[in-house]
C-alpha cells in the first residue's frame, strides 16, 4: 500500500503542467484589456511562453521615411521619374503587424475581403492574419483601388510583410 502511494506521488511529481489553449486565450485577453506589453510564463524547466503586443505602426512616419531623397548624383532615371509622378499615382502597400497565416476571407470558402480591382475605403478590412487561432483584421490605410494581392490564402506571413497594394 505504501509502495503504491509512493509510486503515485512520484508519478504526479513527474507530470508537468501544460498550458492549454484556453489558458493562452485567457492570457491574450488579459493583455488586450490591460497595459501589459509582454508576458513570459515558465511551466517546468523546459517550457516557456512569451507573448508580446505588436508595436503600432504609424503610417505617417512610414510615409516620411519613404520620402527621403538621395543626392541628385546618386539618383537613377527611374527614381527621378518616380519623384516627378504625382503622389496620387503612388501605390500604398498594406503591411501586417502580426506573424501568422494570411487569410483572404473569414472562413475557408467564404467570399474574400477584397479582390484585385475592388475599390476600398480607409478603415475597410482588406485581409486577416491568423495567430494562435485568433483572427487579426488588417485595415486599409487609405481610400483607393486594390492593385495587387501579394500572397496566397493560407501562406505564412512575417511582421511587416506586404499583404495588399492599394492605389489611392
Amino acid at each position: 500500500m505504501a509502495r503504491e502511494r509512493a509510486s503515485r506521488q512520484a508519478a504526479a511529481a513527474g507530470r508537468r503542467r501544460r498550458l492549454s489553449s484556453s489558458d493562452i486565450r485567457d492570457l491574450i485577453t488579459l493583455m488586450r484589456q490591460s497595459d501589459i506589453h509582454e508576458i513570459t510564463i515558465e511551466v517546468g524547466a523546459d517550457a516557456r511562453l512569451t507573448l508580446r503586443k505588436p508595436q503600432p505602426i504609424n503610417i505617417e512616419t512610414m510615409a516620411h521615411v519613404g520620402m527621403i531623397e538621395a543626392p541628385a548624383h546618386e539618383r537613377s532615371a527611374t527614381d527621378t521619374q518616380a519623384a516627378q509622378a504625382p503622389a496620387a499615382e503612388q501605390s500604398v502597400p498594406v503591411k501586417t503587424q502580426f506573424v501568422g497565416i494570411y487569410r483572404r476571407a473569414v472562413k475557408h470558402g467564404a467570399k474574400p475581403f477584397v479582390a484585385v480591382g475592388d475599390t476600398v475605403e480607409e478603415g475597410q478590412i482588406v485581409a486577416a492574419v491568423e495567430t494562435l487561432n485568433l483572427i487579426n483584421e488588417v485595415e486599409a490605410p487609405v481610400n483607393g483601388t486594390v492593385v495587387e494581392l501579394s500572397l496566397k490564402d493560407g501562406q505564412a506571413v512575417e511582421y511587416g510583410q506586404t499583404l495588399v497594394v492599394i492605389k489611392p
